[in-house]
């Protein structure tokens, strides 16, 4: 079953004082070796929250609180960019800005959206055999970062192993999702073959989690975790329509 969510999120949502949302500058990233930092990030000071360069698929995860794979809508979802700056009423938290943020995308982009929920296959991300190896991290949810090199090297700077599950997912086109218990931020090195990475969705969904050929079921057992397949019932929501210029401004 299905249902719009457009009038329910504006008659109930809590707004933000103010906000600004705007089309976001092209990012140049500097070519030659080295770690390239993803060119977008939300940052808080205070009461002001931002989020530079993200596409409106990005901010509708943040939203909603699903990952990549979950979205389905207009190919412009995954292309164009916009730049958020808003101020957060007297009180409120930061569990309150995915509220806040659902309500703001629906008036700004005039979405219109519904879930759906089909059965899908995903994997779990799961403890091995002898427990995790992983470095404890210092940094907090703020300050989490990924970067990444020519050679196919990510690192996860500061992530929860949710976090981790969430980007594998969006590596993989498939749901991973964190069955670990493992609580913690850590600082993750994971290494993948290039030629793994340019093609991870169509690989992932053809070759079976113990074929050492595909090098993301490795390196994540390289990390003391293992990737099993499972299958279940998954929301998706679907976006049925969307303003690529937001209003409001």
């Amino acid at each position: 079953m299905t249902f719009v969510l457009a009038m329910a999120l504006l008659t109930s949502a809590q707004d933000f004082e103010v906000a600004s949302v705007k089309p976001a500058a092209p990012v140049m990233i500097a070519p030659g070796p080295g770690p390239k930092s993803v060119g977008s990030r939300e940052s808080t000071d205070a009461q002001q929250i931002r989020f530079t360069n993200y596409t409106l698929k990005r901010l509708l995860m943040r939203a909603y609180d699903v990952k990549d794979a979950q979205i389905h809508g207009p190919a412009w979802l995954d292309d164009a960019s916009y730049d958020i700056a808003a101020t957060m009423p007297e009180g409120a938290s930061k569990d309150q800005i995915p509220d806040m943020l659902q309500h703001l995308l629906t008036e700004r982009f005039r979405l219109k959206l519904r879930w759906e929920t089909r059965d899908d296959k995903g994997y779990a991300l799961v403890a091995g055999k002898n427990g995790p190896r992983l470095k404890a991290s210092d940094l907090s949810v703020d300050q989490a970062q990924v970067s990444f090199d020519g050679t196919g090297k990510i690192n996860f700077a500061g992530f929860t192993l949710t976090a981790f599950a969430g980007t594998l997912t969006n590596l993989m086109g498939r749901p991973v999702s964190d069955q670990t218990g493992v609580q913690g931020r850590f600082d993750i090195a994971l290494s993948v073959s290039m030629q793994d990475l340019a093609g991870m969705r169509s690989l992932a969904q053809n070759v079976a989690p113990d074929d050492a050929s595909l090098s993301i079921f490795t390196a994540v057992q390289q990390l003391g975790l293992k990737l099993e397949a499972r299958a279940g019932p998954i929301r998706h929501l679907i976006v049925e329509s969307a303003d690529r210029v937001p209003s409001g401004n």
